[in-house]
């Protein structure tokens, strides 16, 4: 027969255990179907035939627009070509019908980074110059100024297993005028552009501001961490 002592002893142990099902319940609602914290941005592979004309293999974040569209990067040319190929990502963003329109636009030539970055070869890199061993800022290079907010710009090395190159970036602090452009060229967003390559192939990326602050949404277009994610995985496909 079961005490009031130990009918008491079973209430409780029922309560832990009741808890403790429903912690572990709320750890896998945070998970997505895809296995995917919902605060993560699914990065799905470039389509085949986009990747064969560009001779780059990616990932990108799968957002969606203001419309429910799925947005994603087009490989336009053919790195076979001379004029090389571009990987661009057009799409717009913001929270209403009057969406802006964005474009991103990576170049990739078919010239291998120590050249592209010389000074001696005719097509060269509109980023970054190597100069006395050095790489050096071009000086039509970054954003400009228009805002008179400019603090500094800094080149930093990047690479990955498959290429190593640089990144550009223009550091704005706040700026008095309240113009949308100078909305942008702030502390709130991260200006930046780069080059890389290997030995057969580069990649150049002109300028653009992203927002700084991590966001799934597109209220104010793809945040830099996001942008960075899609560039970290670049693969050429040559050598």
């Amino acid at each position: 027969m079961l005490t009031i002592r130990g009918f008491q002893h079973v209430l409780i142990a029922l309560i832990f255990a009741s808890a403790a099902m429903g912690a572990h319940a709320l750890d896998y609602s945070k998970i997505s179907s895809s296995g995917l914290s919902k605060n993560s941005a699914r990065m799905k592979p470039w389509p085949p035939e986009d990747a064969t004309r560009c001779g780059v293999d990616l990932f990108y974040p799968a957002l969606k627009n203001f419309f429910d569209q799925e947005i994603k990067p087009e490989c336009v040319g053919s790195y076979h070509s001379k004029e090389g190929a571009g990987i661009v990502f057009d799409y717009t963003f913001g929270s209403d019908p009057q969406e802006t329109q964005k474009s991103i636009d990576i170049s990739v030539i078919p010239i291998g980074i120590d050249k592209f970055v010389g000074t001696s070869n005719q097509k060269k890199s509109s980023v970054v110059e190597i100069v006395d061993g050095q790489p050096r800022v071009m000086h039509w290079a970054g954003l400009g100024n228009e805002c008179h907010n400019l603090l500094r710009t800094s080149i930093t090395p990047i690479s990955t297993t498959n290429w190593q190159g640089w990144t550009v970036e223009d550091v704005y602090g706040k700026s008095r005028i309240k113009t949308r452009d100078c909305r942008i060229f702030s502390p709130e967003y991260r200006c930046i552009s780069f080059v890389v390559g290997n030995s057969e192939m580069s990649a150049e990326f002109g300028g653009a501001c992203f927002p700084r602050k991590r966001t799934l949404s597109l209220n104010n277009g793809i945040s830099y961490d996001l942008f960075m994610k899609m560039v970290k995985s670049i693969r050429f496909r040559e050598p």
